[in-house]
């Protein structure tokens, strides 16, 4: 069934309001003093996200890609791929069959590479938090 221009009209308004709304989100989250705290914390409580966020730098890559980069295993790769993907600091892209993995819209707002990269160049003598499984300490 064909839309109407009137549905049409709709949609349109719709998806407008849909894309005020995430640019006033962007800017309540990039002006809240608590948003690079918030940011370091997500990165923390998984070992090796700030590092494989850092792999996205130069554009989207697979997980195949992102594992060969890191040199971590494929199960550690995928569980610290889910971890930044529901913090939702990257975003899932379907191409071609597959699933590239990119940095998400809100690293233009806060500069969350700048944390990552941060985080990414200290040694880390923190012992791992209960997110983290035997797997991702003592397998990479």
């Amino acid at each position: 069934m064909a839309e109407s221009e009137h549905s049409q009209d709709n949609v349109a308004a719709i998806r407008t309001r849909l894309d005020n709304i995430e640019r006033m989100t962007r800017l309540a989250i990039a002006s809240n003093p608590n948003s690079q705290a918030h940011i370091e914390e997500l990165f923390r409580r998984r070992t090796g996200s700030a590092e494989l966020y850092m792999a996205l730098a130069d554009g989207p890559k697979s997980q195949e890609e992102l594992t060969s980069v890191l040199g971590k295993s494929q199960p550690t790769v995928s569980r610290i791929i889910t971890h930044l993907y529901e913090s939702g600091l990257i975003d899932r892209v379907p191409v071609a069959g597959h699933v590239v993995w990119m940095w998400h819209d809100m690293e233009r707002t806060l500069g969350i590479s700048r944390v990552a990269r941060r985080l990414a160049t200290k040694p880390t003598t923190k012992a791992a938090t209960p997110q983290q499984d035997a797997a991702d300490v003592s397998s990479d």
